[in-house]
């Protein structure tokens, strides 16, 4: 989907008068967003993004807006069926982990800010190899399919 799709649609939610006046910006500067008639904000971010050569735009979004950016990691080479095995056991362990973090937290009934941080760096490592093996699986499936 192009940015100017991607405006489009969640300007429709709200109306692009509401959104016009919430910007403080014409409902002609609206309609040229979504009709891809100028350079639209998420157009400007992503140029940002890249002459930076930064994510930290779009992490910061996501913070803000409570989420997390995680980007998607490259393919793995996965070629087979055992691999894929051997992989989902690599993310089952750092599921593990992410476990054991917690529980040893909790095991006094009290969540320290160390034991905050260990249980978010096991699940900043975990979250890259599940998407992973999910693309890998999905490149694995496309290959399945061609043959």
């Amino acid at each position: 989907m192009r940015a100017q799709e991607v405006i489009k649609a969640s300007i429709e939610e709200r109306g692009p008068k509401v959104v016009a006046a919430s910007l403080g910006v014409s409902l002609s500067l609206i309609y040229k967003w979504t009709e891809g008639k100028t350079q639209n904000p998420l157009d400007r971010a992503l140029d940002l993004m890249k002459a930076t050569g930064s994510n930290a735009q779009i992490a910061w979004l996501c913070t803000q807006l409570g989420g997390s950016f995680l980007p998607r990691p490259p393919a793995s080479g996965i070629t087979n069926d055992a691999q894929l095995v051997t992989e989902t056991q690599r993310m089952l362990k750092e599921f593990s982990d992410v476990l054991s973090a917690m529980m040893g937290a909790l095991a006094d009934g009290h969540v320290s800010a160390d034991e905050a941080a260990l249980i978010r760096r096991e699940w900043e490592e975990l979250v890259p190899i599940a998407e992973g093996l999910v693309r890998a699986c999905e490149a694995h499936a496309k290959d399945a399919k061609k043959r």
